[in-house]
């Protein structure tokens, strides 16, 4: 059956006036123009009665348009104040449950209700995205605290980026409630299940992010499995779905069952939480069973716009939500373009491979424009590993939220039963961490308004392709239209096969680079061009040379070594056997031959000066090189690097340890620092004074994803958060980069090492 595109025209006018707001002069324009439409179409008309006039779509769009702005008209939009100081004391709550990362930041969506100014209270509503390295009050609605606003840009949806500037104080005390009682128990009742399990399946079942640590985080962003840990429609059409299918197996009729699917939604509703995105979720997933209920095709394509235009129609800021996009573009996807794709594939595959595959590819075209938007990189395996965890997706939703629904009452039986949707939760989870760290995890994409332009005519193109194929009655057209398709297809596989994972991202413009060379150090400083300085080499094949190559270094004037650990110079070896040139290698002690190449001696006090790098040696103390620990004599370097007349410090101590290293910084002034390296890999014998006396503004952690040291230590990460230090870790980010601009120092995350 084909589909009826013009609820798309409808759906189309809402989300753009939703999107522009535009004023009374456009409003009234737009009706001027439906008014012309609509007499156009009450004239004596020749064609079938059948048949619709030409310009019904355009009417359509115009008047959605003119719904949304007249529902709208006279609501205005306050803007949260402009002060100096960039801080204001405000009243906020977060609309969704915020995030704890592993540095102690708590992230998320939240509303700003009301700003102080002038001796009182001034009421604005404004979504933002808030981040607090502050401890946030226990069972608490709404807070007060100082907040550091910065606009986003957008004129929808999330309108600032907020961060938390003073300790908040509990404003309004959250009332206890049953579902946030039936949370706190399902919660304890995962204490059994392994990790990821029991950070994952809150999320998975009711939208509850709060347990991931970063790690699992990024993984699931990388590998385009995060949309599993958020409530979307697919729980929605799940919960409902099942619920309709057991009605309708016990002999109900399609009103009972109908009126089942509403009364599980509404309870779903009120269990996860009545919030914007919820409702969203709610609508879409009611949206894709009534899809399945009435057949793909006019129905559910039209149920699909009215119910987008409905919800933007009530919410206009929605229209800036990239939830609401994606849910909506997916849904899109999965209606127009799934059966046509399945129809194809089922040529040379089962239908049953043949339908998941093109669910997930379909889903996956209409929403790359926002994926794109968002991150301007997408996932090389995202569509495999989405089919590998479609087929246990409903067991976890159907029996994780039986298990929430049991839980208060039969909490023993419980702590069993949630094994059955754990485990799959557990291998999602160790796929997601593993496959993140595969070649090429995430592709680069051109950056910028250029970027999304090239994905949004690439989608439009081949979408648009597609349809020209299945319904155009020339001949020829289709024929061609055809062939066109087929050379994007190469052109996307080109970019999506495996293979071109070797070909590396073009690396921005840096002076100090983290290469990820697992558990162990590698830091490179440019010099000029492709010539650098190296500190540390990192374990035997860890991957320091591809990471050399990829950041376009040849030649290297000068190789540090802070101390003669395996994971600082065990790649030396192979660094020498390499392509890369090798001028000098110099380390803190000496006596040590490495392939038939001496090292240098580099002691206290001595400096080196080579174009813009100004190095100067802090330590180790001579005094103590006879009795000291190898750790302890570790070279501590500090490079100044002089960028447009402005000077930037970079500060590496190796593996040096507390006691050491506070009798290095007692001998030492007080030093500008842009750019610290945790001393140890950020272990906790590395100390904090050495963050509380440089004061940093970025402080680079190298270490190994889930490594048995227990890197970095949980005191390390605290007190940077305390003193509002930057983390980047290589563990998470992967290789990093540095820019020196503008008196910033600003890292670029390149991603995960290929190995």
């Amino acid at each position: 059956m084909s589909s009826d595109f013009r609820g798309l025209w409808l759906l189309a006018g809402a989300w753009l006036a939703a999107w522009f707001a535009p004023g009374l002069p456009v409003m009234v324009l737009a009706l001027a123009i439906v008014a012309v439409l609509f007499a156009l179409a009450a004239r004596r008309r020749h064609d079938p009665i059948y048949s619709s006039p030409w310009f019904t779509g355009p009417l359509l769009l115009v008047a959605a348009g003119v719904a949304v702005m007249t529902a709208n008209y006279g609501a205005t939009s306050c803007q949260l104040p402009d002060t100096d100081s960039g801080v204001s004391r405000v009243i906020w709550e977060f609309s969704d449950t915020p995030r704890t990362s592993n540095d102690g930041v708590s992230k998320g969506r939240g509303l700003v209700t009301e700003y102080w100014d002038q001796g009182h209270w001034v009421q604005c509503r404004a979504q933002v995205y808030l981040s607090s390295r502050h401890e946030l009050p226990p069972r608490t609605g709404r807070y007060e605290s100082l907040m550091r606003l910065e606009s986003t840009g957008s004129p929808t949806g999330i309108r600032y980026w907020a961060t938390v500037a003073g300790q908040p104080s509990t404003h309004e005390a959250a009332t206890g409630s049953r579902t946030q009682s039936i949370k706190d128990a399902f919660a304890a009742s995962l204490a059994a299940l392994p990790d990821p399990a029991r950070a994952l399946l809150p999320g998975m079942l009711y939208g509850d992010r709060s347990l991931q640590d970063d790690q699992l985080t990024e993984a699931m962003k990388v590998t385009g499995l995060s949309h599993l840990t958020a409530v979307s429609g697919s729980n929605c059409a799940i919960v409902g779905g099942i619920v309709m299918l057991c009605l309708r197996t016990l002999g109900a009729n399609r009103v009972v069952a109908l009126a089942g699917l509403a009364g599980s939604l509404v309870l779903f509703t009120l269990l996860v939480g009545p919030e914007p995105s919820v409702l969203r979720a709610a609508v879409m997933g009611a949206t894709a069973a009534l899809s399945l209920h009435f057949g793909r095709g006019r129905a559910s394509l039209g149920i699909l716009c009215l119910s987008a235009t409905a919800l933007l129609l009530v919410s206009p800021s929605l229209a800036g939500e990239a939830a609401f996009a994606l849910s909506v573009l997916a849904t899109l996807g999965i209606i127009v373009f799934a059966p046509l794709i399945t129809d194809f594939l089922a040529r040379v595959l089962p239908r049953w491979l043949a339908e998941p595959i093109a669910i997930c590819a379909a889903a996956q075209l209409t929403c790359l424009p926002v994926i794109i938007a968002l991150s301007e990189r997408f996932s090389l395996y995202s569509i495999p590993l989405n089919l590998m965890v479609t087929a246990v997706i409903p067991l976890i939703t159907v029996i994780g939220i039986l298990c929430v629904v049991l839980v208060l009452a039969f909490p023993g039986l419980v702590s069993w039963l949630v094994w059955a949707p754990g485990l799959p939760a557990w291998g999602i989870g160790e796929l997601a961490v593993w496959a993140a760290s595969w070649p090429g995890a995430q592709r680069p994409w051109p950056s910028g308004g250029w970027g999304v332009l090239v994905a949004v005519g690439f989608t439009l193109s081949l979408g648009v392709g597609i349809l020209v194929v299945v319904y155009a009655q020339n001949a020829r057209l289709r024929k061609v239209i055809g062939k066109t398709v087929a050379l994007t297809l190469v052109a996307l596989c080109a970019l999506l096969l495996p293979a071109t994972a070797l070909l590396r991202p073009a690396v921005p413009p840096w002076h100090l680079a983290m290469c990820d060379v697992g558990q162990g150090d590698a830091f490179v400083i440019r010099l000029d061009g492709p010539v650098g300085w190296l500190i540390d080499t990192g374990s035997a094949n860890s991957g320091l040379v591809p990471c050399l190559e990829a950041l376009g270094i040849k030649r290297l004037e000068r190789v540090f070594i802070t101390h003669a650990h395996e994971d600082h110079m065990g790649a030396l070896p192979e660094l020498l056997d390499s392509t890369i040139e090798v001028d000098q290698i110099l380390a803190s002690t000496a006596g040590e031959t490495v392939v038939g190449r001496e090292m240098g001696i580099l002691r206290q006090g001595q400096g080196i000066t080579t174009g813009p790098l100004n190095l100067t040696v802090l330590g180790p103390r001579p005094q103590t090189l006879g009795t000291a620990s190898v750790n302890d004599t570790s070279l501590v370097l500090y490079i100044e690097v002089l960028v447009q007349d402005q000077s930037y410090a970079f500060f590496t101590a190796g593996d040096m340890e507390q006691q050491a290293m506070e009798q290095v910084l007692d001998g030492i002034p007080e030093l500008p620092v842009s750019v610290l390296k945790a001393s140890h890999h950020g272990a906790r014998n590395g100390g904090t004074r050495i963050l509380e006396q440089l004061s940093p503004r970025i402080l680079l952690i190298s270490t190994g994803a889930r490594n048995s040291y227990g890197h970095p230590h949980e005191q390390i990460l605290q007190a940077a958060n305390r003193l509002g230090i930057d983390v980047l870790r290589s563990d998470l980010h992967g290789t990093v980069t540095i820019t020196f601009t503008g008196g910033q120092a600003i890292a670029t995350r390149i991603g995960a090492a290929i190995r």
